[in-house]
């Protein structure tokens, strides 16, 4: 019944866009109809979002067992492993249909982060997707290699490389044979960020999306003020893990009342245009780094990942090394983020 629900809704708008088309030949210019055709089909809910009715509760107590058995086999934590042993001992990994909101000012490495994260899953075989909705993808590649090969990043796009062409050329070969998926199209809405990213899991095994970053993601109604159009859009991510089937890491810029105290590490209240994201997400984790602020700090290449929420978990602070001139995260103890 569902798929049959599915061809109706395309058959419709294929017939709409059809009459539409011979309409306004002369009125509208086909760039303008294409534009308008793909956010008709985008809008059609492909994301199975179809109750499966009352289950038993020993569904659910076996699907935990199973769970806590594997984690006492293996030794490891049950969740998608981030790389970051301080985080993943926190969070226990991260969950399957869960949404972990990573949020923080502008500079304070949020991108750099999330591209170690996505690869170091990505080099342990899990696909991921990133939706980039401000970098391209030749900077997101420069990233991750700068990661990867200790190459300052800045030196990318200054074109004196000297001596480290072997290292970068051996970088770019690593990363590019890594299931990454950049999608990297400017202001797209939260449903069709969804739409894309089912389409890419009919091919590909994807174990995490991230979504850089949510709030430049366009409104889903236009017109709306910025607390409703950022409620609408935290509803949306919302619904993402369990529509994908797969956890979701989006990433947010914090409010600029942060600027205005003596303590700058950031506060539930600092989220911005809307509570819905402190409200829905599973896990929100905030990014401080004290040299950002204090030129004279202790702290240097140190960042405090916070975990501020974390439903059904514990909370706390990952303190962990943090290079951004070589977009590097990877906990204290290693000093070096290579993937193995």
């Amino acid at each position: 019944m569902y798929r049959h629900s599915i061809s109706r809704q395309l058959i419709d708008i294929c017939a709409k866009l059809t009459q539409e088309a011979y309409k306004n030949v002369t009125s509208r210019s086909g760039d303008v109809l294409v534009s308008d055709g793909l956010q008709r089909l985008s809008s059609i809910d492909t994301a199975r979002n179809v109750s499966n009715g009352p289950q038993p509760i020993s569904t659910g107590v076996n699907q935990l067992l199973d769970r806590m058995e594997t984690i006492e086999n293996t030794g490891q934590v049950a969740g998608l492993q981030t790389g970051i042993r301080k985080l993943d001992g926190i969070l226990g990994g991260f969950g399957e249909q869960k949404f972990y909101l990573l949020a923080g000012r502008p500079g304070m490495g949020k991108s750099a982060l999330a591209l170690q994260i996505a690869g170091n899953i990505a080099q342990k075989g899990s696909g991921v997707l990133i939706f980039s909705l401000e970098m391209t993808e030749d900077d997101i590649s420069a990233r991750l290699m700068s990661s990867l090969c200790g190459v300052p990043y800045d030196t990318f796009n200054k074109g004196n490389v000297g001596d480290n062409w072997k290292v970068i050329l051996d970088a770019g070969a690593r990363i590019a044979e890594l299931p990454l998926e950049i999608d990297a199209t400017p202001a797209l809405k939260i449903s069709t960020i969804r739409s894309i990213a089912q389409k890419a899991m009919l091919s590909n095994q994807i174990g995490l999306v991230i979504i850089d970053h949510v709030g430049i993601a366009r409104p889903e109604r236009p017109g709306g003020n910025p607390y409703q159009n950022a409620s609408d859009k935290a509803d949306a991510v919302m619904a993402l893990p369990k529509q994908l089937g797969c956890p979701v890491l989006a990433l947010s810029q914090l409010s600029r009342e942060v600027e205005s105290r003596a303590d700058k590490r950031p506060q539930m209240h600092d989220l911005r245009d809307s509570g819905k994201w402190e409200e829905n997400a599973d896990v929100v984790m905030f990014l401080y780094r004290d040299e950002f602020y204090n030129d004279d700090t202790d702290l240097r290449n140190m960042a405090e990942i916070s975990i501020r929420k974390n439903r059904g978990g514990k909370r706390g602070i990952a303190s962990v090394y943090a290079n951004i001139a070589t977009n590097r995260f990877c906990d204290l103890t290693t000093e070096r983020a290579t993937y193995e």
